[in-house]
């Protein structure tokens, strides 16, 4: 796992393409966050199991992961960064998942 992430991060924070989108949105929106609502509404109620639970720290994890890589990377990164400070902070203090721009509504 610590190999994967610090993969992940390089790919995304050294990543030269001149692109207008992120590389780790597309990780983000399409992988990342419906693994966390899948996690989040199976335990709703209220008896997660140690699997699930253990699904749900992974996906945090590499969530902040690919927060920190987009700041790093900066340019078009910078707003993907923000947004997972935001998600990770509401996810936190509201126990609540939501970002348009990863399509959680």
């Amino acid at each position: 796992r610590s190999a994967a992430c610090s993969c992940i991060f390089s790919i995304i924070a050294k990543q030269l393409k001149n692109d207008s989108t992120c590389p780790g949105l597309k990780l983000l929106k399409d992988i990342i966050c419906p693994s966390i609502l899948r996690v989040l509404t199976v335990t709703e109620d209220r008896t997660p199991c140690k699997n699930h639970v253990e699904e749900l720290q992974d996906a945090i994890n590499i969530t902040a992961v690919i927060g920190s890589a987009a700041a790093c990377r900066g340019r078009s990164s910078c707003k993907t960064a923000d947004e997972v400070s935001r998600f990770l902070a509401l996810l936190a203090c509201e126990s609540a998942v939501s970002s348009a721009m990863f399509g959680i509504l």
